[in-house]
């Protein structure tokens, strides 16, 4: 009897920097695997050397190419992937390692027979002189000591669930941090092994390993080796407490959490949701191309937010939108580090001409007011542009002038000012020198630094009947802060495509555009117990959907046990 196919989902992480010669290899031997359901994300962490002419050839859909724009070391990238994904396992593949055809299969099939949380193999050691060594078996009765030790490998296979229990890899570490990931995983659950060499490992001298700045020895690695232990020290003390049955299976893993979350910043945190919601809308197109829906639509929650949706385009070598021709009057007399792409200008003016609004706003002044502004020569139509900012401002005017553009747009100094919105103190544009209403909006402003929270609130009473709006900069998690703020008092639909490197939320007007009335009291009961995390999906659920249904009214969580 033939046994049955295993179609569990897998992702496998490559973080890529400095091995542009080694990755065809990585790739290949991932793609190559008896294990079919799985996606590669092969991440470029900032490298100035892209690896992507190396997989220019490669059409395979389940290869999804990635770009982060600095490098913030491996970790960063697999909590990237990890909070991005919607696979069962997660797999590690260094960019100059090779793994064998049926590593993943054997690994899946060593975790189960375990009920394990990670399995390992061995691997074999290539380096640079020739010489070949292979790594030790596990002791199977070692387990979690006091002393922060390195005893198991971490290119392995593991449960997405488990890893992302113990807070997965947002530790704020770029060295040694997989030395604490597998101890904390071996105290919730035993590591499998397969005692043969399914991963080969290429040594070189100018690896995170073993270059003199972050080697073995070296002042930073010895640095965060002390880090880490105590991480370590403060989370094996729970630990103790839990095997003197002092604690619960689920407080040890909530401590490890908070751990791991209080020793990561706010700023990489951040940074980290907004990248994993630009890769998630990366997976689910790459889902749909090789389900042979390249062309469809992909309806999908983001994250909990059930009530945005994701739309695929086409997809270049770098997940960038394959717009026909670059906007043509982008000048780099303004060009920033918060200037609009290329693509991102030529899939807006498409829209635009698929529109044809009568009249155009449009919220932070850039090469975005060009290109705009040459729009409304050509179909002549009003286009009226913010700016707060008097030195940018003049600079937009000044090009406008050489571009002899100035006559078409409405270029106007609106001052950040504090407004009440919602009932909260925010900053927002000076709406005073704005009149009518506006069947098209571009907000790509003001800064983050300033917030665009207030924006949607003031630009009400100039929307049009039927708008449409873009936001700029949609894979951040300040604007989607701003759209769930929004949509707890308008009703609106928001899908966020991939166009450029920043992402744009499109967001269209309601049938019911009224802000939302508050309904009469009602008791909303949750039941829940021995699953926080359940429970917190759940919430978070209600929140995207119905945020005023917990924010007015009485709620009960009723624990079951």
């Amino acid at each position: 009897m033939s046994q049955p196919v295993d179609n569990s989902r897998v992702v496998v992480s490559t973080p890529q920097y400095g091995c542009v010669s080694q990755i065809r290899r990585a790739v290949d031997g991932v793609l190559g695997q008896t294990h079919r359901n799985l996606q590669l994300v092969v991440v470029n962490c900032g490298d100035p050397e892209s690896p992507w002419d190396e997989l220019a050839d490669m059409e395979d859909p389940r290869l999804v190419r990635f770009e982060l724009f600095e490098n913030r070391g491996p970790y960063f990238a697999h909590q990237v992937v990890l909070q991005a994904t919607e696979a069962d396992y997660f797999v590690v593949q260094d960019a100059d390692d090779w793994s064998e055809p049926p590593r993943v299969a054997m690994l899946l099939r060593a975790l189960r027979q375990r009920h394990a949380v990670a399995a390992v193999s061995l691997d074999r050691q290539h380096h640079v002189n020739g010489r070949v060594a292979d790594s030790q078996p596990l002791n199977p009765r070692q387990a979690p000591g006091p002393d922060l030790t390195h005893w198991a490998n971490h290119h392995a296979l593991f449960r997405v669930d488990a890893l992302r229990a113990i807070g997965g890899y947002d530790a704020g570490f770029q060295l040694g941090y997989d030395t604490l990931l597998m101890s904390l995983l071996a105290m919730i659950g035993p590591i499998a092994q397969v005692d043969c060499v399914l991963y080969h490992r290429h040594h070189r001298p100018d690896s995170l390993t073993h270059h003199p700045t972050t080697g073995f020895g070296s002042e930073r690695r010895n640095q965060a080796i002390a880090e880490l232990r105590q991480l370590h020290d403060r989370v094996y003390a729970e630990y103790e407490r839990y095997l003197a049955g002092g604690i619960g299976r689920e407080r040890l893993m909530e401590s490890m959490v908070a751990a791991v979350g209080e020793a990561s910043d706010r700023e990489r945190k951040d940074a980290i949701a907004a990248h994993a919601l630009r890769l998630r809308a990366a997976l689910a197109q790459a889902n749909g191309r090789a389900n042979g829906q390249a062309d469809g639509r992909v309806d999908g929650q983001l994250g909990q937010h059930s009530s945005f949706r994701m739309c695929p385009v086409r997809v270049g070598v770098q997940g960038s939108l394959q717009a026909p021709a670059a906007a043509s009057v982008c000048t780099e007399r303004l060009r920033t580090s918060w200037s609009m792409e290329p693509e991102a200008l030529d899939a807006l003016l498409q829209r635009i001409a698929e529109l044809r609004p009568r009249r155009m706003l449009e919220l932070g002044s850039g090469v975005s007011t060009l290109c705009l502004a040459k729009y409304a020569r050509d179909h002549q139509i009003t286009f009226q542009s913010l700016e707060h900012d008097e030195d940018y401002l003049r600079r937009t005017r000044d090009v406008l002038r050489s571009e002899r553009l100035d006559p078409y747009v409405e270029l106007t100094h609106a001052p950040v000012q504090r407004v009440r919105c919602a009932g909260l103190e925010l900053q927002g544009y000076d709406f005073q020198r704005v009149e009518g209403e506006f069947g098209f909006v571009l907000m790509d402003g003001p800064p983050c630094s300033i917030g665009r929270e207030a924006n949607y609130f003031l630009l009400r009473p100039h929307l049009a009947a039927s708008h449409e709006l873009w936001l700029h900069d949609g894979y951040r998690l300040h604007e989607l802060n701003c759209l769930e703020l929004w949509q707890t008092h308008h009703r609106f639909s928001a899908q966020l495509r991939p166009y450029g490197d920043s992402g744009m939320w499109v967001i269209r007007s309601s049938v019911d555009t009224a802000p939302r009335q508050a309904a009469m009291p009602v008791g909303v009961s949750l039941l829940t117990g021995g699953r926080p995390e359940l429970l917190s999906r759940t919430i978070a659920a209600l929140q995207a959907r119905a945020p005023w249904l917990l924010a007015e009214h009485f709620v009960q969580v009723v624990i079951n046990g």
